[in-house]
Formats: structure tokens, sequence, C-alpha cells
């Protein structure tokens, strides 16, 4: 049997784990959306998983793996899945405070840039649609706020830093 020999991410993506409160708006709802995301690296660092949970009948609640064989240097493959039982592949890259992800599908095209804020307490996810061959609009905006204190607390500490590491 042969194995596919995954790329480590960055440290960079180091800064998103932890565990989030989300405010979101969406073009198609009215009003603020409260829900909360993590991101822990499954042991190893090779992966990270990315949860989404968001108020029934909103943002569809979801969860995300980033990592993977990089299909060009930096880029690497992240797999979504919602509870709806969509199921996307996107591809991620980060520079300094940001990170991007898109997906070019025919019909229904989606980019995203993440943005640290506040020295990392708060993080900006802004995301555009095209569905319309070309015409790029607004879809979603997401800002995080880190949890500190008793909230983040009774998880593992150790996952929150990559296992091949002291």
């Amino acid at each position: 049997m042969c194995a596919t020999v995954v790329s480590k991410l960055p440290k960079v993506f180091d800064r998103l784990v932890g565990e989030w409160d989300t405010v979101a708006t969406h073009r198609l709802i009215a009003g603020e959306i409260r829900g909360r995301a993590s991101f822990e690296w499954i042991r190893g660092g090779q992966f990270l998983i990315w949860r989404t949970e968001n108020p029934p009948n909103t943002v569809p609640s979801a969860i995300a793996i980033i990592g993977g064989e990089e299909s060009t240097p930096g880029v690497w493959p992240m797999s979504y899945f919602d509870e709806r039982g969509v199921s996307r592949v996107y591809h991620v890259t980060s520079e300094g405070d940001t990170w991007r992800l898109w997906r070019d599908d025919p019909g229904f095209s989606q980019r995203g840039t993440a943005a640290f804020e506040e020295d990392g307490a708060a993080m900006r996810l802004r995301f555009d649609l095209d569905d319309e061959g070309g015409k790029w609009k607004r879809d979603l905006e997401v800002v995080y706020r880190r949890k500190m204190g008793r909230e983040s607390e009774g998880r593992d500490p150790a996952v929150h830093l990559r296992k091949d590491e002291p």
C-alpha cells in the first residue's frame, strides 16, 4: 500500500488554535448570527480541525479539515462538511496576519480572506460569492473573538500544541 506524505502546515496556523465566539452577518439573513468556533490540531500537526456552531436555520454548522498534500507550494487543501450534507474542497494559503481560502467552481465560486486583529485576540473573515459567472458579491462576514479564561478551560491543553513539539 502506498501512502502520500503530506506537508506540515506552517506555524502561522498555530494562531488559530483555541475557542472563539463568533458574530456573523449574511446577505440573505436578517440580523446578527451569534455562534462559536474552535480550531485544534490533529496529533502530529499536519491537519487542523475547524469546527463552527451556529443557531438552526442560519449559517450551517460545519467541520473542516485543513491540511494534506500541497497542490502548489504554500497551498493546502481544506475539506469542508456541513449539517446539510454539503461537502466542498477549498484551497488555503497564508501570509503574515492573513489567510485565504477559495474554491473555483463554475456557477458557485467562493473566496474568503481572514485577517487577525487586536494582536490575535480577534479575526475577521469575509467571504465573497460568484454564482453568476464573474460577478463577485459579499456573502458572509464573521468576526471571531478569542475566548479567554474559564470558557476555554477544561479542554486538554495538549491539543493546543503540535504533538511533535515540546
